[in-house]
């Protein structure tokens, strides 16, 4: 079985017709929406996490970052994530 990613998932979920409520149904259109959607929300964490600040998403996700000593005397950042089950 060949693994998923994320333009797979988002072309199942647009030809499903399981959108949020009142999506167009226009499958294409349907398709651009999530690319777009996920594009942003994307965009905001990287922002977001580049200023040293974590972000929660309830029932998605929760992402922090923190330093982390290593033996080489030089802080290490390490992304951590948490899923709300």
């Amino acid at each position: 079985m060949d693994a998923l990613d994320l333009e797979d998932l988002l072309a199942d979920i647009a030809r499903s017709g399981k959108g949020a409520k009142g999506a167009p149904k226009d499958v294409d259109l349907q398709l651009r929406l999530l690319q777009d959607s996920w594009a942003a929300l994307n965009s905001w964490i990287i922002t977001t996490m580049t200023g040293r600040k974590g972000v929660h998403i309830p029932s998605l996700c929760r992402m922090t970052w923190e330093f982390m000593d290593s033996d080489n005397s030089s802080a290490e950042v390490t992304m951590t994530s948490g899923y709300p089950w």
